[in-house]
Order: C-alpha cells, then sequence, then structure tokens
C-alpha cells in the first residue's frame, strides 16, 4: 500500500511539473506581445544579410494559440512638414509587410521563429529571434522578375557634342540671347554640359568619373560601384539597403533609406529635407521616386524624372527667377567660380536665368536624368 501511495504521489509530482512548464512556456510567449522594436529598442535587422536601419517590427502573439503570433514590418518616418520623409517599408513596394508566425519556439524567456512567404510573387524567407528587450530577423527575398532585374548599366561616355551620360529633352519656347538671336532650352543645355569645366572637367566627365556601374539585384537592391573622389584610383561597391526599386508600368519607383543613407554618409538629412521640401512639397519619399525609363536596340537606357514629376518643381521655384537681384547675385557667384569660363557665364548662362520664368511657362516636354548602356 505504501508503494502505491509513493507511486501516485510521484506520477502527480512529475505530472505538475510538466503542467508548470508547459504554462511557464505560454506566459514566456505571451509577456512579449504587445511589443514594437526599432533601431534604438533592440531590432537588429538584416536583409540579404546585410543591416537594413530605419525599420520597426511589431510583435502580436495569438490570444487563442500561444504557438502563433503576427510580425508587423514598417518603417520609421523621419519628421517632415510635407511628408517628405515619408518612411519606406522593409521590402520596396510594400509600405507595412504582415507575416503569420506559426510554430513559435520557447526557451529561456525568447522565441524564436522562421518561415516562408509569397505575397504578390515576392518570394519571402525570414528566420528570428525576439525577447522582451530586443529581436533578431534576418529576411530573404526575391522580387518578381521585370526586364532590369539582374542587369548591369554604365554610364554612357561622354564624347563632346555626340554622347552623353546626362540625358535631357526639354521643350520650350525659344527665347532671347543677345540683341537679335535667340536660342532654345535645349540647346543651351547641352551646350553648358559640353563646355562648362570645374578642375579641367566637364559635368559629364566628372559624373563619369565618380559614378561607374548600376545594377539592378534580384532582391530589389540597386548597387552602385563608385568613387568617394575623382583623384581615387579604385572603384567601391556601394553597401546593400541604401536603395531599392520596383518596376512597373514602364516606371521605376526608387525607395531611399534616409536612415541608412545617414549613416554611411555621416550626414544629419533632417536640415537638407528641411530645407528641399519647400521645392517638392508633397512628393513622399515613402510612395518612392517614379523614374521613367525607355531601353533601345542598342542596349541602351534612359532612366529619368519626367514632365509630371519635375514640371511643379520648376514652377515652385520660378517666382525665384522673377527677381532681377537674386540673378544677378547668381551669375556673379557663378563667374567667380568659373575662371577662365567666366565670361561665357556672362554671355551663355545669364540669358537662360533671366529668360526661366517663360521657359517654365512654355514647357511642353522636360525629361531629366541618365544616359546608359547595358553592360555584356
Amino acid at each position: 500500500m505504501k508503494r502505491q501511495i509513493l507511486s501516485l504521489s510521484l506520477i502527480m509530482s512529475i505530472a505538475m511539473i510538466m503542467f508548470s512548464a508547459c504554462n511557464d512556456d505560454d506566459v514566456k510567449v505571451e509577456t512579449l506581445a504587445p511589443a514594437t522594436y526599432t533601431d534604438s529598442n533592440g531590432l537588429a535587422l538584416t536583409y540579404s544579410g546585410m543591416e537594413m536601419l530605419g525599420k520597426q517590427a511589431s510583435f502580436t502573439p495569438d490570444a487563442q494559440d500561444p504557438s502563433k503570433a503576427t510580425l508587423t514590418l514598417s518603417g520609421v518616418e523621419l519628421q517632415s512638414k510635407s511628408g517628405l520623409g515619408g518612411a519606406t517599408g522593409v521590402i520596396p513596394g510594400m509600405s507595412t509587410l504582415t507575416l503569420a508566425l506559426n510554430d513559435l519556439k520557447v526557451e529561456n524567456g525568447q522565441i524564436s521563429f522562421e518561415g516562408t512567404e509569397n505575397i504578390n510573387s515576392v518570394a519571402i524567407s525570414y528566420k528570428g529571434s525576439a525577447s522582451s528587450s530586443n529581436m533578431n530577423l534576418d529576411l530573404t527575398v526575391t522580387m518578381p522578375q521585370n526586364e532590369l532585374v539582374g542587369k548591369t548599366f554604365t554610364l554612357a561616355a561622354p564624347a563632346d557634342w555626340t554622347t552623353t551620360p546626362i540625358y535631357v529633352d526639354w521643350q520650350a519656347d525659344p527665347f532671347p540671347l543677345g540683341d537679335s538671336g535667340s536660342w532654345e532650352i535645349q540647346g543651351a543645355i547641352s551646350m553648358i554640359l559640353s563646355m562648362a569645366k570645374i578642375e579641367e572637367k566637364t559635368i559629364p566627365q566628372m559624373l563619369t568619373g565618380v559614378l561607374n556601374e548600376i545594377t539592378f539585384l534580384a532582391d530589389g537592391n540597386i548597387q552602385a560601384t563608385y568613387k568617394d573622389a575623382l583623384t581615387d584610383t579604385e572603384w567601391k561597391t556601394s553597401p546593400l539597403n541604401l536603395a531599392m526599386y520596383t518596376v512597373s508600368n514602364g516606371k521605376v519607383n526608387v525607395f531611399l533609406n534616409l536612415a541608412q543613407i545617414a549613416k554611411i554618409s555621416g550626414a544629419d538629412l533632417q536640415p537638407i529635407l528641411d530645407m528641399i521640401e519647400g521645392f517638392i512639397s508633397g512628393v513622399n519619399l515613402g510612395a518612392g521616386i517614379p523614374l521613367a525609363y525607355t531601353l533601345n536596340e542598342q542596349n541602351g537606357m534612359n532612366i529619368y524624372l519626367d514632365t509630371e514629376f519635375l514640371l511643379p518643381i520648376l514652377k515652385t521655384v520660378k517666382p525665384y527667377f522673377e527677381d532681377e537681384a537674386l540673378v544677378n547675385s547668381i551669375v556673379e557667384l557663378l563667374k567667380s567660380q568659373a575662371g577662365e569660363m567666366g565670361p561665357l557665364v556672362e554671355v551663355f548662362l545669364k540669358p537662360v536665368l533671366v529668360a526661366f520664368p517663360n521657359i517654365v511657362d512654355t514647357t511642353t516636354k522636360v525629361e531629366l536624368g541618365l544616359s546608359l548602356v547595358m553592360k555584356e
């Protein structure tokens, strides 16, 4: 009889220990909710194996099933009066991403999870862990196929008037040049680009001297090879997660990760946003910068801001050029920096600045961007 009582007591004790352990796991999951993690609040996020900043992750466990939870990923917005600093999501084109987490594993007060999702043809693989104070999350993403993914482009080599890496198509009424002549803004810009020099290099030469290649990666990243200065001898490869893209309806939408750019450059971007927001008020970087593009049979591509985007900005800055004193001060500043090219500023550039309000009023088309050549 004593043996039976002892055995029964032992079984009950084991059962109570197991029951307590199961309950303890449930409590550990529940104590994580609701929790939101950011760069400054415990979030360590990687995308394609590289750090990604400026995002937040909100963890919400299922109230009915402690083995399940929901993870919502989004961007952290930089504050700006006009909304210019709108936050970009983790995956380009998705302002928010919601993942249904199943089969949560709990150990020592920390949960772990992993899985895959396919959302709008975007393949997502994730793996992470979280406690009440931090979350580690790794994402691997493959974007849908498009005609740019996997391709690398170089800038078109500048050659006097014939080719340039800067693409411009600006159609507007001619404006006065001298006492009896006239000029068109398209020709004016072409001449300025080919003749104006800084340290013996034209603007196109300087551009190709610091920017070499642009690659559209399968994970949605845009990666470039570049130099910090013209005097550098070797090209660098830009880090991931600075700029990302989607392709749809004949446009490339570019999403800038301002937090990531600020860390890499060491710059405080908020004053820059405050300075330029008056010129492009209402443009939400969180929705992406829309760039039109055209491919040609010679494996080339023009990628550019189009009339729909640029003309409202030109109309915003037009009043500044109606101030004669301001125009004269700009001309004098440019002359002082142009060296031996100073006289050309007075003869050719000043008429453009003086005529700028009328150029804007008569503009029917304006496109500005880059001319690229596909790398074989």
